[in-house]
């Protein structure tokens, strides 16, 4: 998918400034180049992420549903990279 070009952009908006500063970014590259993070860090994140979706302030985007029989075919698209967004296996109860 393309998207439409927004150039140029809104005054007094630096791309890069944004980039160093977000909350989704800042820290992250230097924290996993340290190894994986502690359990406390990983229960810390998981909250404010949990949190975020509970405020409908993070909504994952759905890209692929399969039911719980299609799982091969699930993995082959992630393996494959044609997936866009979270894949999602279906079970029926």
């Amino acid at each position: 998918m393309i998207l439409p070009r927004r150039w140029p952009p809104a005054p007094g908006f630096h791309a890069t400034a944004w980039h160093r500063h977000s909350r989704a970014t800042a820290g992250t590259q230097n924290a996993l180049a340290a190894g994986p993070p502690d359990s406390a860090t990983v229960r810390e994140l998981l909250t404010e992420a949990l949190t975020l979706t509970a405020q409908g302030r993070l909504r994952p985007v759905i890209g692929a549903t399969y039911p719980l029989a299609q799982a091969k075919d699930a993995h082959t698209a992630l393996a494959e990279r044609t997936t866009l967004g979270k894949s999602l296996l279906l079970i029926q109860s």
